[in-house]
């Protein structure tokens, strides 16, 4: 886990080796060569929504961020501003 900047970010990475789902990777994809999948996830639960100045809900902010790779890059730049 990390802070800083108005922000709280955690990272969890998952390991899977010789597990069913590989086997079937291996067989109805053709990655007869795959041994191990990794899985990161990275989440910023990120406070400065609320500091936005721009128009709407949390809600809303939330839900356009989600969809909006730039709305969220203005948001992440605004961090720093």
């Amino acid at each position: 886990m990390n802070k800083g900047h108005g922000r709280v970010e955690v990272r969890e990475c998952w390991l899977m080796r010789d597990t069913p789902v590989l086997a079937e990777f291996r067989t109805q994809y053709g990655w007869t060569n795959l041994h191990t999948l990794i899985l990161v996830r990275r989440q910023l639960a990120l406070s400065i929504l609320k500091q936005d100045k721009s128009k709407g809900s949390l809600k809303g902010k939330r839900f356009k961020s989600a969809l909006n790779d730039d709305f969220r890059l203005q948001l992440i730049r605004n961090l720093h501003a």
